[in-house]
């Protein structure tokens, strides 16, 4: 690469290693050290040399796509760099160079798990589970006061964590088609990468439907009107999306935003789902995910079954569900 090549490539981003193989280089895209692989093979010079067209592959991740979009420009005016230095009048091989092509290398890009480079494949997929939680989240906290009026959520703790739990495993199974629809049918129908197994999509999918429906339980006990539930979680909605490191790249979050997001199961739940249904992954590649929502759902469960024991039902509350 010459001087003004590794200019233009440096103005858009740096080189952050030489891998010595691919394999190498793979394993560091797959750990977020690097976002972008340049191959350059062995025979790249003599072909340039020889004012033949030279091929390069470039591997971009497409995860983040505002990173994707630099990177690819960083590529692409290195490239253009290199032609232009490539082309300058001389004799000889570059003088046949010039003549005999006008962009001597021919990049091969391959967007990894973003086919058609869009931003509705990128975007969409997480978009769906947060969907999926803010539904979950309003209907369990509404449901969860309603319930506390009617006296249903009352008795001694055990009473009320076996009803909590019957209720989030009740969820559940009510979401399953849902989660059918927004993690099978849909991506497919839109032509989305789908390269994760079912099996793991769905054994992901319950600690955080567990989690969403205890979160939204244990709301619902410390709201006065249960419809309040509904205007708190809306106005939760397009933060959360900011937040979950989709639209914004998560290492630009301030600490203590990217502290309270944490609250949520969506940023463990799209980080997974979306890794395992998009990416390929496998469970145990998304294993701190998965055991997070664990610990999310016992939080939420333990707070769900001390507000409500703590909570007493008002007079008016009780003339309303005779």
């Amino acid at each position: 690469m010459s001087s003004r090549a590794a200019s233009a490539l440096k103005r858009s981003m740096s080189v952050a290693m030489v891998a010595p193989t691919m394999n190498a280089a793979q394993q560091a895209l797959y750990e977020r050290k690097v976002f972008g692989i340049i191959e350059i093979p062995p025979d790249t010079e003599r072909d340039v040399l020889k004012g033949e067209a030279a091929r390069v592959p470039a591997y971009v991740d497409a995860a983040y796509f505002l990173a994707f979009n630099r990177t690819l420009t960083g590529i692409l005016e290195s490239a253009a760099d290199t032609n232009l230095t490539n082309a300058a009048p001389g004799s000889g091989a570059l003088a046949r160079l010039a003549l005999a092509a006008k962009s001597p290398i021919e990049l091969v890009l391959e967007p990894l798990y973003n086919p058609t480079g869009g931003y509705a494949s990128y975007v969409v997929p997480a978009a769906f589970v947060l969907i999926i939680q803010q539904t979950l989240l309003m209907g369990a906290a509404t449901l969860s006061g309603f319930a506390f009026q009617r006296r249903e959520t009352t008795g001694s703790p055990l009473l009320i964590l076996v009803t909590l739990v019957g209720r989030a495993l009740a969820h559940v199974t009510i979401y399953i088609p849902a989660l059918l629809l927004y993690l099978v049918i849909l991506p497919r129908i839109y032509g989305f990468s789908t390269l994760g197994r079912p099996f793991d999509l769905a054994l992901f999918a319950v600690p955080f439907l567990l989690a969403v429906s205890l979160m939204g339980q244990a709301a619902g006990c410390f709201f006065r009107h249960r419809e309040t539930a509904v205007l708190a979680f809306v106005a939760t909605t397009l933060p959360q999306f900011f937040l979950v490191g989709v639209s914004w790249p998560r290492e630009m979050i301030p600490p203590a935003l990217d502290t309270l997001r944490r609250i949520f199961p969506s940023v463990s739940g799209i980080d997974g789902l979306v890794r395992i249904n998009q990416m390929g992954a496998t469970l145990s590649e998304t294993r701190a995910d998965w055991l997070y929502l664990w610990l999310l759902a016992a939080i939420y469960l333990g707070l769900g079954v001390a507000a409500a024991s703590r909570r007493r039902p008002r007079r008016q509350d009780s003339v309303h569900a005779v």
